[in-house]
C-alpha cells in the first residue's frame, strides 16, 4: 500500500482557500443552490471549504492554475482542474479516513478524464490519497450504501499512487505536443 502525498498550506493560502470557498458559498446560497453532502451536520460553508481545500492541494502539488469562478451549476459537470488538456475532478472526503473511498453519487458524474481522492490531515493540511482514471472507476467502482443511498465508490487501495500522477501527467502531455 502506498502513503499519500502530504500538502501543506501556509498562513496566506488558508484565508485564500477560506475567501474562496465562501464566493462559492454566497454565490449559491441566493439563488437556492444546495450542495450535495453526505453529512448534514457539514454547513454549506464546511462543504465548501473542504472541496476547495482538496482542489488547491491537488493544483499546488500538479502546479496547475485554480479556476475561481462561481457557476450555479459547479464546475460545468465537467471538471475542477485542467492540466495538460487533461481533466482532473478531485474529490474531497472526511468519511473514513483511514480508508477513505472516492465515490460519485451516480457512475455518470465521473465526467472528466480522471479523478483524485483528497482528505484532510489537519487545519492546514490536505492528504492526496490515490487517482483514477474514468475506465478504471467504471471498471471497479462498487455500489455502496453509507447510510443515505447507494453511491459508486472504490477504496484508497484500488486507486493509483499519488506519486504516479505527475508521471501520467507528462506522459499524456507528450501525446499532444
Amino acid at each position: 500500500m502506498f502513503k499519500p502525498v502530504k500538502i501543506s498550506f501556509d498562513c496566506w493560502e488558508i484565508p485564500e482557500i477560506a475567501m474562496f470557498a465562501e464566493r462559492r458559498n454566497c454565490g449559491k446560497q441566493p439563488n437556492g443552490v444546495q450542495n450535495r453532502k453526505y453529512d448534514l451536520n457539514k454547513t454549506d460553508f464546511t462543504v465548501n471549504y473542504n472541496g476547495a481545500m482538496g482542489e488547491y492541494a491537488v493544483a499546488k502539488y500538479i502546479d496547475a492554475t485554480i479556476d475561481k469562478s462561481i457557476r450555479l451549476s459547479g464546475d460545468n459537470k465537467i471538471s475542477d482542474l485542467v492540466k495538460n488538456n487533461i481533466q482532473i475532478q478531485v474529490k474531497n472526503t472526511t468519511f473514513s479516513l483511514d480508508n477513505p473511498f472516492l465515490f460519485f453519487n451516480f457512475k455518470n458524474l465521473f465526467k472528466a478524464d480522471i479523478a483524485v481522492l483528497t482528505s484532510p490531515r489537519s487545519a492546514n493540511e490536505i492528504n492526496i490519497n490515490g487517482w483514477i482514471t474514468k475506465e478504471d472507476f467504471l471498471n471497479k467502482a462498487e455500489e455502496i450504501n453509507f447510510g443515505r443511498g447507494a453511491r459508486w465508490a472504490v477504496q484508497t487501495d484500488k486507486l493509483n499512487d499519488p506519486k504516479s500522477l505527475l508521471q501520467y501527467l507528462e506522459i499524456r502531455e507528450e501525446e499532444f505536443i
